[in-house]
Order: structure tokens, then C-alpha cells, then sequence
């Protein structure tokens, strides 16, 4: 009897051990071993079985109002993505060979993607081309109601924000020269900016002024 066992046991070892090719159900693809994926996935671009058999003998073909991207994908976007001035296709296809023209309303940046930005925004102080071609060239004029900053952006801020104690233009300018007198229930923080501060927030545990002297010299 303990042969017997000995030689089950050998013949079992000696084997080799069958995988079973699972089924799939009718909306699954089969990857030929025992795992199954969506049907949707085949031929998607993407090696959703291990082995990558569902990525295999695809000639995948766009739609009519689908652009192909020509990748090894084989990947499509829709065409009216394309010449939009965004790279969708991973390869930059949908932005190669395009010979775009900005509309009236619109500024044209001169940069490889032919981008347009809004005519509004040209020469606002804020480069919307990457190249910054809409902030180039202005020779910006401030309005009477506006104080110039004098600064390369050209900025313009308004009037009524010369010398109130904030700065405004990047390099300073619409608080440079004040000569500022506070009023009787004002406090003076006797900073550059000369900033007039309600006297009610002298000493009230806040620091208001810039440089802290609203909160010096309190008593207990």
C-alpha cells in the first residue's frame, strides 16, 4: 500500500499543472489567459490584460469628425480641436501645419501655435502669450482720471489710490512724494507712506501701522 503512494505521489508531481482559459461573458474580451476586460477596451490604446492581447492586430479608424493623431495609439480627437491652439494629440499632430488667423476682436501672439488672446487684453500690464507679445511694443497712455506708474508694465491705477497709504504700482510710485497731513482724529504712523490711521486704533492690542507705531509707547 506504501508503494502504491509513493508512486500516485511521483506520477502527480511529475505533471505539469493546466491553466484554464477562463470564459468571458458576451461584453468582455478574453485575453487568452484567466482574466477578462471590457470589450470597450479593446483596441483603446491602453494594455488593460497583462499579456497586451487586447492591444494586438488593432487598425483602429477615426471618425469622420474625430482628426487622427497618428500615433502608435492610434488615437483621435475631436476635429474641431484641431488648430485650436492646444496640443491634444500627445504627439502635437492636431497643432502641426496650421495656418490659423486670429479674428478682428482678437491679437495674434506670432508664436508657433498661433495663439490669439482677447484685443482687450493687449498691453494691460499682464502677458497672456506665452511669448508675451501682447505686452510688447505699447506705448500706453493713462487716463486723465488715472496716475501713471512710470514702470516697464506701463501701469495705470486710479487717482484717488495716490498717496492713501497703500502701494499700488509694482515699484512704488503712487506713494512717492506725498506730503499727507492727518486729521485731528486720525493717528500718523509716521512711516514713508505717511498712512493715517483712525486714533480709536491707537492702542487697541492691533498693530495697524505698517512699522507697529500705533501700538508703541501704551500704557498698561
Amino acid at each position: 500500500m506504501e508503494i502504491l503512494f509513493v508512486f500516485l505521489l511521483a506520477v502527480t508531481l511529475s505533471c505539469p499543472v493546466q491553466t484554464s482559459v477562463k470564459t468571458c461573458r458576451p461584453n468582455q474580451f478574453s485575453c487568452g489567459d484567466t482574466k477578462c476586460v471590457s470589450l470597450a477596451w479593446k483596441c483603446d490604446g491602453v494594455k488593460d490584460c497583462l499579456n497586451g492581447a487586447d492591444e494586438e492586430g488593432c487598425n483602429k479608424t477615426c471618425k469622420p469628425e474625430e482628426f487622427s493623431c497618428g500615433d502608435r495609439r492610434q488615437s483621435c480627437v475631436p476635429m474641431r480641436w484641431k488648430c485650436d491652439g492646444d496640443s491634444d494629440c500627445l504627439n502635437g499632430a492636431d497643432e502641426e501645419g496650421c495656418n490659423k488667423t486670429c479674428k478682428p476682436e482678437q491679437f495674434s501672439c506670432g508664436d508657433k501655435r498661433k495663439s490669439c488672446v482677447s484685443m482687450r487684453w493687449r498691453c494691460d500690464g499682464d502677458s497672456d502669450c506665452l511669448n508675451g507679445a501682447d505686452e510688447k511694443g505699447c506705448n500706453k497712455t493713462c487716463q486723465p482720471e488715472e496716475f501713471r506708474c512710470g514702470d516697464k508694465l506701463q501701469l495705470c491705477v486710479p487717482m484717488r489710490w495716490r498717496c492713501d497709504g497703500d502701494t499700488d504700482c509694482l515699484n512704488g510710485a503712487d506713494e512717492e512724494g506725498c506730503n499727507k497731513t492727518c486729521q485731528p482724529r486720525e493717528f500718523s504712523c509716521g512711516d514713508k507712506h505717511k498712512r493715517c490711521l483712525p486714533m480709536i486704533w491707537r492702542c487697541d492690542g492691533e498693530t495697524d501701522c505698517l512699522n507697529g507705531a500705533d501700538e508703541e509707547d501704551c500704557g498698561e
